[in-house]
């Protein structure tokens, strides 16, 4: 680990972090059009912990046998925590981070085209640890020592 992580606005911050979610907790290919892909996670997180009691769930994912897959990735990713069923699932640190996280992105166009910085792996490719759940989601004043955050990964 770095000494001296390098120093990333708090936009930069969750935009990396997303970018993880999407492409390795989730294996979401950023090929081609992989937006609806993020607006169904988005829209998915917003529905727990009641997904069983929503008819838009199966709307969103086309049948009983994907929703099952799509919970079961979600709770593979750590963004839900498995209830007495999958259907019943609250959601995790980390989901409560990227819920809002994902609300906070209005354009996915930012994100797709890294047009304002670069995105890639927080941390240096090094996992996250509870301390990223409790990061800012959005940028304050620049005299707030909190309006950028380092990548390090926490102690």
């Amino acid at each position: 680990m770095e000494k001296n992580p390098q120093k990333m606005s708090v936009r930069e911050n969750v935009f990396c972090h997303v970018y993880t979610l999407f492409s390795s907790d989730l294996g979401i290919c950023g090929c081609g059009t992989p937006e609806p892909a993020y607006d169904l996670i988005r829209d998915l997180l917003a529905m727990a912990p009641t997904f069983g009691e929503s008819k838009r769930l199966t709307e969103l994912v086309g049948s009983a046998g994907a929703r099952r897959l799509v919970l079961g990735q979600m709770e593979s990713a750590g963004l839900i925590d498995h209830g007495f069923v999958i259907d019943h699932s609250n959601l995790t640190a980390k989901g409560e981070w990227y819920y809002k996280a994902l609300h906070s992105i209005d354009d996915w166009s930012e994100f797709d085209t890294q047009e304002n910085f670069a995105i890639g792996f927080p941390h240096d490719e090094e996992g996250c640890t509870e301390k990223c759940w409790k990061l800012p989601i959005f940028d304050r004043s620049s005299d707030d020592s909190e309006s950028s955050s380092d990548n390090s990964p926490g102690e």
